[in-house]
């Protein structure tokens, strides 16, 4: 009996002698990302592939390249910039803009097709890319974890973030391959499309601003993006509904943006216009037929975001 009172006694101090760590710390400066960054891009190479058999993706160099570029810009000013972010655009003629986990932001056709300029492409972009930076889509993780813990788990989701991240790149059956290697994968996710609360969206919209007046884009885009999609036609509002699903346009979010912009002195401000750019790129990659036909192998093109190839 006195045996396994000690022994007891022992089990109780080793325990509380496990050092635990927080899983926000990153692995290194090297590698700048910690074990809920791996979390979040393994959940996210899990619902790009839900994505890949729902729509149908561009595969056109020069619009990708254009998209990522601007989105890129963003990133790199953002709160999350170490994360992999990934910019697709899709075959849909609905106007839609969203994001999962880990950086995967998707535009569609018809969202391309409703902004006017590339500062107001430049503005959806930027909310885009706030809900990711805001950690929107980063899972709870409950309490702490040890060194072991937290050592097995993150050999184990590296392992599994870069087969995601190869099969996204690669494409075709080693893409298949590789993505298959992630745990999980074969199960269909009941929804990857979260509807955001006002207040997600207000924080959002903040942050969007910040982001579009240091990348000099005119901030006031978003506003009038809000005003457009608050205004459409009742008929017409199948072509939205998916948006207005997940970033409903509360007269709340508008009123927020408009009193910040009220505070800023736009009098000397000259904010980048590359309205040719946009018109060309827009006019001329739209109305390629060059999409992906077989979603379920199809790998879009993927823009890693590189702050130090951002212009």
């Amino acid at each position: 009996m006195a045996r396994l009172f000690f022994l007891s006694i022992a089990v109780i101090v080793l325990a509380g002698c496990v050092t635990r760590i927080d899983p926000t710390r990153p692995i290194s400066k090297d590698l700048p990302l910690s074990y809920i960054d791996l979390v979040e891009i393994k959940k996210g190479a899990e619902e790009h592939k839900e994505v890949l058999k729902t729509y149908k993706f561009y595969n056109q160099t020069e619009l990708d390249m254009y998209i990522a570029t601007i989105g890129n810009r963003l990133v790199a000013i953002s709160e999350r910039p170490h994360l992999p972010y990934k910019f697709f655009v899709l075959a849909d003629d609905r106007v839609d803009i969203f994001s999962v986990a880990g950086g995967y932001v998707y535009i569609t056709r018809g969202m391309l097709e409703f902004v006017n300029s590339e500062a107001e492409l430049a503005a959806v972009l930027a909310h885009e890319v706030a809900h990711v930076a805001s950690g929107a889509h980063t899972p709870e993780i409950e309490g702490k974890l040890s060194k072991k813990q937290i050592f097995f788990k993150t050999v184990k989701l590296g392992a599994a973030a870069a087969a995601g991240a190869a099969g996204s790149i690669v494409g075709g059956p080693a893409g298949t391959v590789a993505e298959g290697a992630v745990g999980g994968m074969s199960d269909a996710l009941p929804s990857i499309r979260k509807q955001f609360q006002k207040s997600e969206e207000i924080e959002a919209d903040r942050k969007a601003l910040t982001y579009l007046a240091k990348t000099n884009y005119d901030p006031r885009e978003l506003a009038r993006f809000l005003d457009k999609v608050s205004t459409i036609k009742i008929s017409d509002v199948l072509t939205y509904i998916n948006f207005l699903n997940s970033h409903p346009p509360y007269e709340e979010r508008r009123e927020e943006v408009k009193e910040i912009l009220d505070d800023i002195n736009f009098k000397n401000k000259n904010f980048e216009v590359r309205e040719e750019r946009f018109a060309s790129i827009r006019t001329v990659t739209l109305h390629f037929d060059n999409i992906h036909t077989n979603t379920t192998e199809a790998i879009a093109q993927v823009i890693v975001a590189d702050p130090k190839s951002v212009s």
